[in-house]
C-alpha cells in the first residue's frame, strides 16, 4: 500500500539489512522500515510502494461513479470495476462526501482525493476490482 512520499530522511543499518525512513511531507515522527532481504518496500515517482518492483501497477484512467463505484483503467488496457465504500478506516470517510469522491486525480499512477490528503495504492484497487468487460452498445 501506498505509504507515503519520497521526501524522507533515512538511516542505513548494515547489520540489520534495512533502512528506517522517518519525517516526509505533511508528516510528523512517521516512520517504516524498508527491509532489502525481503524487498518489501520501494519508492516509484516520489511514492513508497510494497511488495516487489517488478512490473509496477499504474492507473492511467477512470471515471468515478453513483455509489462509490468506478471503473479503473489500469496501464495494460485492463479495466476494472472497483468499488470504493468497501475502503476502511478514518482517513476515507472523506470519500463518503459525493463531491469529493466524484472528483479524484490520478498523480504518478495511483487515485488520489482530496488534494492528495487520501489516496489509495494502484495495487489495493486492481486486486480487489473486477473485470469490467467492454461491451457494444446495440
Amino acid at each position: 500500500m501506498i505509504c507515503g512520499n519520497s521526501d524522507l530522511t533515512s538511516d542505513y543499518d548494515v547489520s540489520k539489512g534495512y533502512n528506517l525512513f522517518y519525517g516526509g511531507k505533511d508528516t510528523k515522527n512517521t516512520h517504516f522500515m524498508w527491509d532489502y532481504r525481503k524487498e518489501s518496500m520501494y519508492i516509484s515517482d516520489g511514492f513508497v510502494h510494497g511488495e516487489s518492483t517488478e512490473m509496477p501497477v499504474r492507473v492511467a484512467s477512470l471515471k468515478a461513479l453513483d455509489d462509490m463505484m468506478m471503473i479503473i483503467e489500469f496501464e495494460g488496457g485492463q479495466k476494472r470495476l472497483f468499488d470504493a465504500s468497501e475502503l476502511k478506516g478514518e482517513v476515507f470517510d472523506v470519500l463518503k462526501n459525493v463531491d469529493i469522491f466524484m472528483s479524484p486525480r490520478i498523480e504518478h499512477g495511483v487515485v488520489t482525493w482530496n488534494d492528495g490528503a487520501v489516496d489509495v495504492s494502484p495495487e489495493y484497487m486492481y486486486e480487489h476490482s473486477y473485470e469490467y468487460p467492454e461491451t457494444d452498445v446495440v
